[in-house]
Order: C-alpha cells, then sequence, then structure tokens
C-alpha cells in the first residue's frame, strides 16, 4: 500500500473512533439532563471501553512519534488524557448514588463539554500523520489493533498499565 493510502486508512480508523466516542459524549449528556442514572451508567461504561485502546495508543504509540514533530506541545495532550481519565473516574462515582441534583447535572453537562473539545482538538493531530515515515505509519497501525484486540477498559489501562509521566 502506499504511503498516502497508509496515512488515510489510519486517520480514518482514528475519526471513526471518535465520531463513536463524541456521539457517545451527546448521549451521556442527554441523559445527565434528563437524570437518567442507569442509562447514564450504562453508556459511561461504554465510553470507557471505547476509549480505553484508543488512549492507550495515543499515549504509548502516536504521542510519542509526534513528540518527534511537534516537541513538548504534545504534552497538553497528555495532561488532557489526565483529565478525561479523572472525569470518567469522577462520573462513576456520582453516579453511583443513583439520583442526581440540578447542579450536579449543570457541572456533569459541563464536564461533558470539556470532553468533547478534547476529541475535537485531538481531531488536528492526525494531519500530522501524512508527515510519518511509511514505516512509522505502518508501525503505528499494527499498534493500533494491538491495542484495540486487547480491549483493556480506560480505567483499568490508567490504574495498571499506563505509565506516569511527569509533565513541566
Amino acid at each position: 500500500m502506499e504511503h498516502a493510502e497508509l496515512a488515510q486508512e489510519l486517520v480514518n480508523d482514528f475519526r471513526d473512533q471518535h465520531r463513536k466516542i463524541c456521539a457517545m459524549l451527546i448521549k451521556l449528556e442527554g441523559s445527565l439532563k434528563a437524570k437518567n442514572v442507569r442509562d447514564a451508567r450504562e453508556i459511561l461504561g461504554k465510553i470507557n471501553n471505547m476509549s480505553g485502546p484508543h488512549i492507550r495508543f495515543e499515549e504509548e504509540c502516536f504521542y510519542p512519534e509526534l513528540k518527534r514533530i511537534m516537541g513538548d506541545y504534545i504534552d497538553r495532550f497528555y495532561m488532557e488524557n489526565d483529565m478525561l481519565i479523572h472525569t470518567v473516574r469522577s462520573f462513576f462515582s456520582l453516579l453511583e448514588k443513583g439520583t442526581l441534583t440540578d447542579q450536579e447535572v449543570f457541572q456533569s453537562v459541563d464536564a461533558v463539554r470539556m470532553l468533547l473539545v478534547h476529541v475535537c482538538n485531538s481531531e488536528g493531530l492526525l494531519v500530522l500523520c501524512e508527515m510519518l515515515e511509511k514505516k512509522v505509519i505502518e508501525r503505528l497501525t499494527e499498534k493500533s489493533d494491538a491495542c484495540k484486540k486487547d480491549g483493556v477498559p480506560m480505567l483499568k489501562w490508567a490504574d495498571t498499565m499506563r505509565e506516569v509521566r511527569r509533565v513541566a
């Protein structure tokens, strides 16, 4: 396969994952606004499962490659992932109560929107895929497939496999 085709395939896969995660976040927002805790818990579980392989690939493979192009600027995305992990963990704790106050709904909806911004910010990184060498794109594709095959949920990955980073 040609370089441009490989890059586009990786980008398309990543975008598809982003679309699915965005759709789930929008569903989560709707469930929170409706104070439907049962549905919100179910959707959050799906987000946790879906995001695990994605965020693992980003941090273990994609960001290190992009750091060669972007330098320390890429650290911003690790910090955004910290926020994402913390937010999902907080949502699980909040939803254990079984009911939501109006204030909790307001804060939760705001947090969901911050997560949506993170997904949108990540989309911009995909432009850089075309600048990577063909062998790097091939390796990234293999690693992405391996992360998806492992299927480790985000919070489990964060608790047991994630490398601790000290970002300046």
